[in-house]
């Protein structure tokens, strides 16, 4: 099965800490396009108490193994 995932990436301000941290999976990636496009995710803001600026991406065709398809 193939899924699609929304995620962010944090970069520190002051620093030279990145985060990434997956925000929603979704077997359609237009569903995340969607929704990235609807929400309010904040462009700025603490990360692990330290100020980072956000960016987000929708990464497509991820194979997932290992699951029979009943989730």
């Amino acid at each position: 099965m193939k899924i699609a995932v929304l995620v962010s990436i944090a970069r520190q301000v002051e620093g030279e800490m990145v985060y990434c941290q997956v925000i929603k999976a979704h077997t359609n990636p237009d569903e995340l396009k969607q929704y990235l496009d609807s929400s309010d995710l904040p462009k700025t803001s603490d990360f692990s108490g330290m100020q980072c600026v956000f960016e987000y991406g929708v990464f497509k065709d991820i194979e997932v193994e290992g699951m029979d398809g009943n989730v």
